[in-house]
């Protein structure tokens, strides 16, 4: 299975011919590096539910560990630590995550057209552990049950490039309408901004997205928008009535407690 040629997962299809070590060892770094190009960043025991979903997480942190160990050494991925990483006599007990670096989006990429090509690197400021595992899990689970699945980072990536495009179009557009007048011939049809906007080679890139935590895809197209909420607070509420007005399902994550008052507020209009 594909998520804008990301492969989602290991053995979607029958295999007419046996795979070599080699070559499913190949296969398995190559899943790992697009699901980390996708979500942005994940750490060694996401990539191992990633990967070998159904597998004692102890197991597939350790297989997932290796694959890892593999494209860090191979100059693939770099790792970073969580900025609240703790210390006890001087040991580092952070948890590590990984990122692509520009040599491993360049292999992520092979084979990808231009609109689904993975970036390399995350800006620190978007290293937030907590809504990123809560997030993660839940897409990694969505992905093996069929869902095409987008990270924050992946579905941030899409918006930016289809605001450019779209900018880009209707520059050309208005050239070519400037022209025309110029030499007193019908003006070209205006370009449709918003329309454009809708999808770029099927990517969901509504502007009302942004903020999402991730985005799910089923069968049929709908769009499922997560969001991640550990307070009350009314402008997150705002966001949420955004979310929801943007995709057809919004799926709330958080605490239990916190997320049933939340859908209380989500009834109530805002001041």
């Amino acid at each position: 299975m594909y998520l804008h040629g990301v492969l989602t997962g290991i053995g979607d299809a029958p295999l007419k011919t046996k795979k070599t070590t080699l070559d499913q060892g190949r296969e398995n770094e190559l899943v790992a590096l697009q699901a980390i190009g996708t979500i942005g960043w994940l750490s060694t025991r996401q990539v191992g539910a990633w990967l070998y979903p159904g597998r004692p997480p102890h197991t597939a942190t350790n297989k997932a560990a290796r694959v890892l160990a593999r494209l860090v050494a191979n100059g693939e991925l770099k790792r970073r630590d969580e900025k609240s990483e703790k210390r006890r006599n001087g040991a580092n007990f952070g948890i590590g995550y990984y990122v692509l670096t520009p040599q491993g989006a360049c292999r992520a990429n092979d084979g990808l057209t231009a609109t689904e090509q993975l970036e390399s690197g995350i800006e620190l400021s978007q290293l937030d552990v907590g809504r990123q595992r809560v997030a993660v899990e839940f897409l990694t689970a969505a992905q093996h049950r069929g869902y095409r699945v987008i990270g924050a980072t992946g579905l941030r990536r899409s918006i930016t490039r289809a605001a450019q495009a779209a900018e880009e179009q209707a520059l050309a557009a208005a050239e070519q309408a400037q022209a025309a007048e110029e030499q007193e011939q019908s003006p070209a049809p205006a370009f449709n901004a918003a329309a454009y906007a809708e999808s770029v080679q099927g990517t969901p890139v509504d502007l009302r997205l942004i903020g999402a935590d991730g985005l799910l895809v089923d069968p049929l197209d709908a769009l499922t928008a997560v969001l991640v909420v550990r307070n009350l607070h009314t402008e997150l509420v705002k966001k949420a009535q955004r979310l929801a007005r943007a995709a057809e399902n919004l799926e709330i994550l958080g605490h239990p407690e916190i997320v049933k008052k939340f859908r209380k507020m989500l009834e109530k209009p805002l001041p």
